[in-house]
């Protein structure tokens, strides 16, 4: 179906009013002939896939469509419309199989359920809704579960396309569709006497008392060696998100040194994430109990790691994953990266902490983005009316570690001066906890990185988030009123006995500025490139004039 078939058929479908509540034609068993099949429209060209309900092939042996697609040039959709409620919330699963899969892509794709919405009069896609892409099946059958809120405003109109990748050929079942309503049961609330908890300031409160997540994250580096645990706990460090697996020996040494962990549950089968621990759903259930019951009462635990970097089509699963965790263990938070900060508010019951990860250093000019590290943790607490803490993690690493054409266009790693505005841009943000990407990448050749010179860069910018960290653990402060350049990124603190503004300036010019507050006085400052201060504000009734903390 070509994006202009598609508005026109989806405009026209809206006008014609030939919309239903349900799914018609769900499992393709109605009859249908000359190339019809009840329900689902596509445009018809057979050089690029021919489409067809099938007997005997969908589950359990009963029919299936099937779209035999055969051009890797374009893309292909069979699409339905359908009527909801504006402001609903609803589930729609599809099973999908493959044979003869191709895919020329570098990203490997495949097909999906893809969901587009009628909002003021005109087709909107939602990709955040979507489901996740099933690529290669082996003949089995997987499920792809996507999410549909129609927005409020919105008609509740809403098509449903089965949706293949223009790179791929093959054939490609689909049965069983389904949309059903969303319901999510409330979380039980936790105790003030659980070992860590998010407080009403989206502090997180470990042993009664607030706690700045600061550390590093590591990959194939082991971190739970004496001598490199001694290194993390040489500096302001106390974090370590490991994506390996510390025993219990490792934990106590974590203890012994004062560092905690944010130990990795985030094992699910079918993804690459499953780590080769679990091979099957039930498998992946029941390592996720024994991890928690061995692990839950261990003085280095502070939370449960349980999304990176899922979308939104993978929301069912966090879910589902968030409340075992929680039953088991409720006296840890969980906590999950997402890279939409947008999206925040479809994560709300995925995990108790939210991680945003802009990573926004991939070469020179106009795409270093810093102002992405305030803008991710700011708008992720807009999105969810500040219900839930952000923690946000940092930029070390070098792209060119991962992507050859960004090393060919000259990728670097970051400078300490874009490590410390990063840090400090989240900070301002909103961001409540500071997480390094990685330790690992310190290490790397690629452009000759030197491991301690690259520490000694990171450790600046720790050691002052620490020197601050009572301020940044305190109650917010007045609003900003006003910000003479947007390169300025503002936020306030009341510790009890001063309030505190830190400003940020995120260009990478000097800069001359003005922050207006409610009830203080005007803070006028001037900063050089990428440069921050912490500044003691004055109320509007003293007479003092504003200075710099020291």
């Amino acid at each position: 179906m070509t994006k202009r078939f598609a508005v026109a058929a989806f405009m026209a479908g809206c006008c014609a009013g030939v919309l239903g509540g349900a799914v018609v034609n769900a499992g393709f068993e109605m009859p249908s002939s000359d190339g019809v099949v009840s329900g689902w429209e596509w445009t018809r060209d057979d050089s690029v896939a021919t489409v067809a309900a099938v007997a005997g092939e969908g589950v359990g042996g009963s029919c299936a469509l099937l779209v035999d697609k055969r051009s890797p040039d374009k893309e292909f959709v069979v699409a339905q419309r359908i009527q909801l409620l504006p402001g609903g919330h609803y589930r729609v699963t599809c099973r999908v199989r493959t044979e003869d899969f191709v895919c020329r892509n570098v990203d490997l794709t495949g097909t999906k359920i893809s969901v587009i919405h009628v909002i003021n009069g005109k087709p909107v896609s939602l990709p955040a809704q979507s489901s996740r892409t099933v690529t290669e099946t082996s003949g089995g059958w997987a499920r792809a579960v996507g999410h549909i809120d129609p927005p409020a405003d919105s008609e509740g109109v809403v098509e449903l396309r089965l949706w293949t990748h223009f790179s791929v050929t093959g054939k490609f079942y689909y049965d069983d569709i389904t949309v059903e309503e969303r319901i999510d049961p409330p979380l039980p609330e936790p105790s003030r006497a659980d070992a860590s908890i998010v407080d009403e300031h989206n502090r997180l409160i470990v042993d009664g008392k607030p706690y700045l997540p600061l550390g590093f994250y590591s990959e194939a580096w082991d971190p739970f060696t004496v001598s490199n645990l001694d290194l993390m706990a040489s500096g302001p460090y106390n974090t370590i998100v490991p994506y390996s697996f510390p025993d219990r020996r490792q934990m106590d040494m974590c203890t012994v040194r004062g560092l905690k962990v944010l130990y990795n549950a985030n094992v699910y089968y079918g993804t690459r994430w499953a780590f080769g621990k679990v091979k099957s759903e039930e498998e992946e259930e029941a390592w996720t109990a024994k991890t928690i019951a061995e692990f839950k009462d261990h003085p280095a635990l502070l939370g449960w790691y349980v999304n990176d970097e899922f979308n939104i089509a993978f929301r069912d699963r966090l879910v589902v994953r968030n409340r075992f965790v929680k039953s088991l263990d409720p006296r840890h938070v969980t906590w999950g990266v997402h890279m939409e900060p947008r999206d925040s508010r479809w994560f709300l019951a995925c995990h108790d902490v939210l991680g945003v990860d802009p990573y926004p250093i991939k070469g020179n000019g106009r795409e270093m983005k810093l102002m992405r590290c305030h803008e991710h943790p700011s708008v992720t607490l807009q999105t969810v009316a500040n219900k839930r803490a952000v923690w946000s993690v940092i930029q070390v690493f070098d792209w060119g570690m991962f992507s050859t054409e960004k090393l060919r266009k000259g990728s670097r790693p970051p400078t300490r001066d874009e490590i410390s505005a990063m840090t400090q841009l989240a900070i301002a943000g909103g961001a409540n906890g500071i997480f390094y990407l990685a330790i690992t990448s310190l290490a790397s050749p690629v452009n000759g990185a030197e491991f301690h010179r690259r520490w000694a860069d990171v450790l600046a910018a720790a050691n002052e988030v620490k020197a601050n960290e009572e301020t940044i653990l305190s109650p917010p402060g007045p609003v900003v009123a006003d910000v003479s350049s947007p390169s300025l990124k503002v936020r306030t603190w009341d510790t009890g006995k001063r309030i505190v503004a830190l400003v940020v300036n995120g260009s990478y010019q000097p800069l001359r500025g003005t922050v207006r507050f409610a009830g203080c006085e005007p803070l006028e400052v001037d900063l050089g490139a990428l440069a921050h201060g912490y500044y003691v504000l004055q109320r509007k009734t003293t007479n003092h004039t504003t200075r710099k903390r020291p």
